[in-house]
């Protein structure tokens, strides 16, 4: 009904927050993110730490129901054909795709939506790679799997010498997450 009365669906809060960023963060689903775009909003809109839609489509999500029945997925795919840069990076020097590395689904997305994960954009300064910072965050095995699938190496080492096993160990993750890095390392016999 606001919409139709000609709300300003590019209005910022003081966190510079439009409704679209506050959508996505909140979960409200592709219905109000697809009213939303039609109706104008900028899709590339960054709040006052850079961060776009993109950064915010893990936020709102209820990590502990296995079974959630959320569409990130296609809202990523939504806002990628809508002009979301995936590699635009906030403040933190974070990409939309390394915010992306929590989630299998939503990483998915973005690959099936055709996002060069391999792109430059995506390796940090000190030369780590996404293989390296999905073996230190909250990743699971499937994204993991995903980027050995997509031509990541095992073996790349970063600025500090750190390869993603390194990098694993000292962000304790899961055992899956160590146990698939092993399985790819070289022989070192």
């Amino acid at each position: 009904a606001l919409l139709k009365r000609g709300a300003n669906v590019n209005y910022s809060d003081s966190s510079g927050k439009t409704p679209l960023l506050t959508a996505v963060e909140s979960d409200a689903g592709l219905e109000i993110i697809q009213a939303l775009v039609k109706h104008g909003v900028h899709v590339q809109h960054r709040d006052r730490v850079e961060c776009t839609a993109l950064h915010y489509v893990n936020v709102g999500r209820n990590w502990y129901a296995e079974d959630q029945d959320s569409d990130a997925y296609d809202v990523v795919k939504y806002l990628l054909k809508h002009g979301a840069d995936p590699y635009a990076a906030n403040m933190s020097s974070q990409t939309g795709v390394e915010a992306a590395l929590k989630d299998y689904k939503i990483l998915r997305g973005m690959v099936d939506h055709m996002v060069d994960l391999a792109d430059d954009r995506l390796t940090s300064d000190n030369q780590s790679t996404l293989l390296h910072h999905a073996s230190f965050e909250e990743s699971d095995r499937r994204i993991v799997d995903l980027l050995f699938k997509e031509g990541f190496h095992v073996d790349a080492r970063n600025d500090d010498g750190r390869t993603p096993l390194h990098q694993a160990v000292c962000g304790h993750s899961d055992a899956s997450v160590i146990e698939a890095l092993l399985r790819r390392a070289p022989d070192l016999s």
